[in-house]
C-alpha cells in the first residue's frame, strides 16, 4: 500500500495549475495520473489500522501527503468526487434512459457524491480531525444539504441510497458528530425502516429512477453489508436491527464460505453497472468484523 502511492506525477487532477504535492492512490493497479479521493481514503484508512506493523516514519510520511491532497481535492461545496474537483455538479432529478452519450457524459460529470464524501470523512476522523476542522465542518454542511427527505443520501458507485447512506454514517461517526444528531437519527431510522422481514437488506437500479424504490429489492449479501456497517456505526451489537442483519448474513453463507448475489451490485456511472465479483465476499466479511468488533466493546 505504501509503495503505491502516487508521489512524484501530477496527473490529471492538477490540470488547471493549482500546486500541491501528489499524494494519492489509485483505482487501478497501475494509474498514476489518475489517483482517486475514494481509494485515497480507504488506503489511509488502512495504514492507520497497520501503523504498528510497518516502518512508522515512512506510515506517517505517507498519511500527511494523502491527507493534504485529499483536502486539496474537496470541492468547493464541502463535497469529494472521484477524480477531480470542482468540475461538475450533480444532475437534478431521476436519470433518463442513456443514449450513445450518455457514458461518455457521465464519465466528464465527475459531480460530488455523499458517499465519496462520507468515505473521506472517515479517513480524516481516523487521524484525528473532528468536526471543527474546517474542511470537515465543510462536508457535514454538504451532506446536510445532500440529505433526501425520507432520510438517505443518493450513492453513486454502489445501488444506492444504502450505499450512499452507509457511507454518510461511517464518516459523520468517525468525525464525531454525535448520534442524537437529527441528520444521524433521520438516516438511521429509514435504514431500520427499509431491513426486509430475512434480515437482510436489498436495492435495484430502479431507485436511480423513482425515489419510492429506495432500499426496496430482494436482500443481497453486498447491501445488507453496507446496512450493516452503516447502523454499527452509532447503534451497539444488540439492537435488534443489527442482530437481524448479522444472522441473514450468517444464515445465507454457503458451505464453501462465500455468498450468493445473482445481479449486479457496484455502479459505474448510473444505470451503467459494473459487476464487482468478490464484493458478496468481503463486504459481508468486512461487516461481520465490525460486529465483532462492537461485541468486543460491549462486553
Amino acid at each position: 500500500m505504501l509503495d503505491k502511492q502516487i508521489v512524484d506525477v501530477y496527473g490529471e487532477w492538477a490540470k488547471k495549475g493549482e500546486i500541491i504535492a501528489p499524494g494519492g492512490w489509485a483505482f487501478e493497479l497501475e494509474n498514476e495520473l489518475y489517483p482517486d479521493n475514494d481509494d485515497t481514503a480507504m488506503a489511509i484508512l488502512a495504514i492507520m489500522k497497520n501503523k504498528s506493523k510497518v516502518d512508522a516514519v515512512q506510515a506517517e510520511e505517507a498519511l500527511v501527503r494523502g491527507i493534504k491532497w485529499l483536502e486539496f481535492m474537496q470541492n468547493s461545496d464541502g463535497s469529494w468526487a472521484a477524480w477531480d474537483k470542482d468540475q461538475a455538479t450533480k444532475p437534478h432529478g431521476p436519470f433518463q434512459v442513456p443514449d450513445k452519450g450518455f457514458f461518455k457524459d457521465s464519465i466528464r460529470d465527475d459531480f460530488g457524491t455523499a458517499d465519496l464524501t462520507g468515505h473521506v470523512l472517515e479517513a480524516f476522523g481516523s487521524v484525528g480531525f473532528t468536526h471543527d476542522y474546517p474542511a470537515v465542518s465543510k462536508a457535514i454542511d454538504y451532506l446536510r444539504k445532500e440529505q433526501m427527505d425520507f432520510g438517505g443520501f443518493w450513492g453513486r458507485w454502489g445501488i444506492n441510497y444504502i450505499y450512499g447512506t452507509h457511507g454518510a454514517l461511517c464518516g459523520l461517526k468517525e468525525v464525531g458528530v454525535p448520534a442524537e444528531d437529527p441528520m444521524v437519527q433521520k438516516a438511521i431510522s429509514w435504514l431500520k425502516s427499509v431491513q426486509n422481514e430475512d434480515g437482510g437488506f436489498g436495492e435495484t437500479m430502479e431507485s436511480y429512477y423513482d425515489t419510492e424504490q429506495a432500499g426496496i429489492g430482494p436482500s443481497m449479501p453486498t447491501q445488507t453489508g453496507w446496512a450493516l456497517v452503516g447502523l454499527l456505526a452509532y447503534l451497539p451489537a444488540d439492537d435488534e436491527t443489527v442482530q437481524k442483519a448479522v444472522q441473514y448474513l450468517v444464515e445465507s453463507q454457503r458451505q464453501d464460505d462465500g455468498w450468493d448475489e445473482p445481479v449486479y451490485i457496484g455502479v459505474g456511472m448510473p444505470p451503467i453497472l459494473y459487476t464487482y465479483e468478490y464484493s458478496p465476499y468481503y463486504m459481508p466479511f468486512a461487516a461481520l468484523a465490525r460486529y465483532q468488533e462492537k461485541l468486543k466493546e460491549h462486553h
